[in-house]
Formats: structure tokens, sequence, C-alpha cells
């Protein structure tokens, strides 16, 4: 006595990329071989991979170059933050009569900087 199986299967067809012969996979191996770019063999024998980027290396990509982006804005946040720091510190120092060059305290900042440091105030 013998018993009879039904097996239903969908099949993806492509065509070597050496000799343009026709063959068929299973939709399950190419969805495989399309995401881990391994090596297959068509009926000849000539070996091929896929290429292309998958959406998951892709959105990897993107999701990396975001963190990057990201980190970027952070440091670069921390930088402008440090030079206001220092320039709010200086413009306090200058209030108090401290020259920025010579690092002296005058009564009157304004005429030293004009008579020792000129070429300071010049863009």
């Amino acid at each position: 006595m013998g018993y009879a199986v039904a097996h239903e299967q969908t099949l993806e067809t492509e065509e070597c990329c050496s000799c343009g012969v026709v063959f068929a996979m299973p939709r399950s191996l190419q969805k495989q071989l399309r995401n881990n770019h391994a090596y297959f063999y068509c009926p000849v024998g000539h070996s091929q991979h896929y290429t292309g980027e998958t959406e998951t290396e892709r959105l990897r990509k993107l999701l990396e170059e975001s963190t990057r982006s990201k980190t970027a804005l952070i440091e670069e946040k921390a930088r402008v933050e440090a030079e206001r720091d220092k320039l709010a510190k200086q413009a306090r120092r200058i209030k108090r009569g401290v020259c920025p060059c010579c690092k002296r305290n005058f009564v009157e900042l304004g005429r030293h900087m004009k008579t020792k440091h000129p070429e300071y105030a010049k863009p």
C-alpha cells in the first residue's frame, strides 16, 4: 500500500550571468542567498552570488550614519559651550580691568589697549 503526498513550493527563476541558462530555486533559498551573499552555482557549474545591498544592510548603514551624526553634533555642542564659557570668562576679566593680552590690571583699560595693543582691536 502506498501513500501519495502533495507538496507545493514556489520557485523563482534566475538567469546565469555567465552562460545565460535559466534555472529555478525555491523562494526561501533565493531570499537566504540574497541576505548572506553566499555563492551558488548554475546547473552548468558557474559560480555566482547576489551583490545588491539588502534592506537590512541599508537600514543598518543608515542607523550607523545617524549615530555618527548625532555623536558629531554632541561633540560640536560641547565645543561651542566650552568656547562660550571661555569668552564669558574673558569678558568678565575685561570688565574688571584685566588686560586680555598682558594679563595685568588697569584702571583705564581702554586707554591701555589703544596705546599698548592697537592691533588687538583691529578685525
